[in-house]
């Protein structure tokens, strides 16, 4: 819609313009340019041709792990040949609505693949669902979706954390091998730790956002959430690589070769230094979490078996540089709920119609949002209109100042350990009030989300269990590094092996029941 004289003349007078020399004209200059560039934003958007898709039930998805099934079938062949894929509901699917847990953006259907997608169906691929996940990826519980908590596969009275809460508990489901998830703070690796698999945010960058709703470009990562080694290797193989249309993506990637590097992997862990940080064993025991520490402390006798050289580590900033990262989530989040949730300025592909259905959806349907978007879009904001951008621009400064001290600990150290989470899964349905979701919705993030802020890649294993319920112990190292953790994590699925938490639940999907659509 053209903005109308008084609407300019009005946005004037906020910014205290009114009485500015030929500020008439001006007005009226600006009409003048909205008029111009309404063709342009009348402009009607591509449609894709129809895709097969409807929403689970509760017969086939009891978890309460799948937005939507789908049946996308490949378009080539390769190493994922004869294998089912997963998305999370943040990531393009072209015919299928994506709407990031957030009922308001039921009418976004996107026209387009994201890359991931694309490159899954031309590995020989096929994509099935598209899973649930905290709203807009903004807390790590797995209880803010619009459409309902994700049950954790091993215990109907827990939750399976997030926010790619259904792309881990999917995996317990028989129709889908592998799940694509996204992490800004943890949200590939809490769920996977808490559910029982295999979830490795990669080195930033190396997996193409394209297509993908994000919170912050300098956090957005997606990754491979599985139950084998092998498996990850192979999506890895699959995603990795160059796409002009990323800006977040480094000047070079290597070429792909995890497949390669997991099945040489080595035979011993001779020669390696593994770095225990303190503060990490610290935090998980400041949350009363002895049982979890109880397991870690078995994985590192397990890796001194395999010929690992472990050595304690004091990274005080571990603990410091979620301050920075929060400032800098929040603003960024925002600026990106303002801006069509894209942001302005880089190179990459946009969606309009993603803006447009975003924007609408803020205007009319902003209290279908989760109370951590509405923090982040209230605090967000307030911190620009209070500081004009300044405490932005402090924290990235203070987050590249903590980055360079984990790579100083690099040069001495191969990796680091720690465990994946400070707490054990959260009971779900326990009447939790406002205040209660927003406190535990970030609790277990205090290991896994330096890594987001620092770009370096890490790795959640499912080594053990606590109460019968799974424990993951992270490995994480210095940027490119992923093939590295791959192979440490190989020899000790081969001579340790791993605690899957990922039981099956449902029977093979039935597509006549329920509602089918093709929009």
């Amino acid at each position: 819609m053209t903005r109308t004289r008084t609407d300019v003349a009005a946005l004037a007078a906020t910014w205290g313009l009114s009485e500015s020399k030929g500020i008439d004209d001006i007005i009226k200059m600006v009409n003048v340019q909205l008029d111009a560039a309404e063709p342009m934003a009348a402009m009607p958007s591509p449609v894709h041709p129809p895709t097969h898709w409807r929403r689970s039930t509760p017969l086939d998805d009891p978890l309460n792990a799948v937005v939507r099934w789908c049946d996308l079938p490949p378009t080539g062949d390769g190493p994922l040949s004869g294998r089912t894929i997963s998305v999370k509901d943040s990531i393009s699917v072209a015919g299928v609505p994506a709407t990031c847990g957030y009922t308001g953006l039921e009418d976004f259907v996107p026209v387009a693949h994201a890359t991931v997608v694309d490159r899954i169906l031309r590995a020989g691929g096929r994509v099935v669902a598209t899973t649930n996940m905290d709203c807009f990826g903004f807390a790590a519980s797995g209880e803010t979706s619009s459409y309902g908590p994700t049950v954790n596969p091993n215990s109907a009275a827990h939750l399976a954390g997030g926010s790619s809460s259904g792309a881990a508990a999917a995996l317990s489901y028989p129709g889908i091998d592998m799940a694509v998830g996204c992490d800004q703070g943890g949200s590939i690796r809490i769920p996977a730790a808490w559910c029982g698999a295999l979830g490795l945010k990669p080195t930033h960058g190396w997996v193409p956002y394209t297509g993908i709703a994000g919170i912050d470009q300098i956090i957005d990562h997606a990754g491979p959430i599985a139950r084998s080694v092998a498996d990850i290797a192979t999506l890895m193989d699959v995603l990795v690589g160059r796409d002009d249309e990323d800006p977040r993506q480094p000047a070079q990637i290597p070429p792909p070769m995890f497949t390669r590097r997991v099945e040489n992997a080595r035979k011993s862990l001779a020669g390696l230094t593994i770095g225990v940080v303190d503060e990490a064993v610290d935090l998980t025991r400041q949350h009363g979490s002895t049982e979890i520490l109880d397991v870690f402390e078995q994985t590192l006798t397990q890796l001194q078996a395999l010929g690992a050289r472990i050595e304690r580590v004091s990274i005080p900033e571990h603990l410091t540089i979620a301050e920075a990262a929060f400032v800098c989530n929040i603003e960024g989040m925002a600026s990106l709920l303002r801006s069509g949730g894209q942001g302005y300025g880089h190179l990459g592909r946009y969606d309009p119609l993603f803006s447009a259905r975003l924007h609408s959806a803020l205007q009319n349907r902003a209290l279908e949002l989760s109370p951590q978007v509405k923090l982040a879009w209230l605090a967000g904001t307030t911190m620009s209109t209070t500081y004009g951008g300044a405490l932005y621009a402090r924290a990235r400064n203070q987050l590249a100042s903590q980055t360079a001290t984990y790579e100083l600990v690099f040069r001495s150290l191969d990796m680091l350990v720690m465990p994946t989470t400070p707490i054990a899964p959260l009971l779900a349905g326990d009447h939790a009030n406002v205040e209660q979701v927003l406190e535990r919705g970030w609790t277990m993030l205090g290991n896994t989300s330096p890594f987001n802020s620092t770009g370096m890649p890490a790795l959640s294993m499912p080594v053990g269990r606590a109460n019968g319920l799974p424990v993951g112990v992270m490995l994480a190292g210095p940027k490119g590094t992923d093939a590295e953790l791959l192979e440490v994590a190989r020899l000790y699925e081969a001579e340790v092996g791993w605690k899957l938490g990922l039981e099956r639940h449902v029977t093979t999907r039935d597509w006549s029941t329920g509602q089918c659509n093709s929009d």
